[in-house]
């Protein structure tokens, strides 16, 4: 483990981490437990976790405690924006509830492992959601 991190029930490599995302109710119920849980921890290459009683912004203040920098979006969620690979818009089914907005992919640097997620922030909330296409600034195919 490169940056151990003890968050309650198991420990984690806080260097691997991703996203940080707050547990909904729904969420809640299909973990089968007697805890509250109130946030996830995502990571890539290894196993994440979940957090009682702290909401995601105050876990992304400590991760930056001891140097794991991750962004604060508007939707409530934090990510290592810095391993983002790709962003696009979600396209949920007509059968689904439309709970997501956003596909971000992301790639660990010191492993190479990438991982998709979703996210209910819209891609331009999104560091590098805004990011101009190199198709539309060149005039590309059909432009």
């Amino acid at each position: 483990m490169r940056n151990p991190l003890n968050i309650g029930s198991k420990i984690l490599d806080a260097a691997n981490v991703h996203a940080i995302k707050p547990i909904s109710e729904e969420q809640l119920a299909t973990l089968n437990t007697d805890k509250t849980f109130t946030t996830e921890i995502r990571a890539i290459g290894s196993n994440g976790g979940y957090v009682e009683h702290l909401p995601v912004a105050k876990v992304v203040e400590a991760f930056a405690k001891i140097g794991e920098k991750l962004t604060l979006l508007p939707s409530g969620e934090a990510i290592r924006a810095e391993w983002i690979s790709n962003i696009k818009p979600f396209q949920s089914r007509a059968d689904q509830p439309n709970k997501f907005a956003s596909v971000v992919e992301f790639r660990n640097p010191a492993s190479g492992q990438a991982v998709q997620e979703w996210f209910a922030a819209r891609p331009e909330q999104i560091p590098g959601g805004n990011a101009p296409s190199l198709l539309d600034l060149a005039g590309g195919p059909g432009k």
